[in-house]
């Protein structure tokens, strides 16, 4: 793997440090806002919550996707230690980067033709 470029172009991130919250924060714990293509949220949350159950599992970071108001980007927002968040940020960048239909935006290889 090659080394992680920026996020897209339509994906913003704000950052907050949080005071002890329920759910599962934690003093020390931070909060990241960013916003997902609405072209991408199926990709980040997957077949009946698989996906983002899954992200939520590895990275140990609570990742929230608001309601869908529309076909619009929709507001991501990922809380935890700041290594679990850093981690599930670059995990959700690289769903995003990587479109349905097979093609990686980050290495502009397209995979469906890997192995003709």
């Amino acid at each position: 793997c090659g080394p992680m470029m920026g996020p897209p172009p339509d994906m913003m991130m704000q950052q907050q440090m949080m005071p002890h919250m329920s759910g599962g924060g934690g003093y020390g714990d931070i909060t990241e806002t960013m916003m997902c293509p609405g072209g991408s949220v199926g990709q980040l949350i997957g077949r009946q919550g698989a996906t983002i159950s899954q992200l939520r599992k590895e990275t140990g970071a609570q990742i929230d996707v608001e309601a869908s108001q529309g076909k619009g980007p929709r507001k991501v927002t990922i809380t935890g230690t700041p290594q679990y968040v850093q981690g599930a940020v670059q995990r959700i960048q690289q769903l995003i980067a990587a479109r349905p239909d097979g093609r990686d935006d980050r290495r502009g290889d397209d995979r469906k033709n890997m192995f003709d």
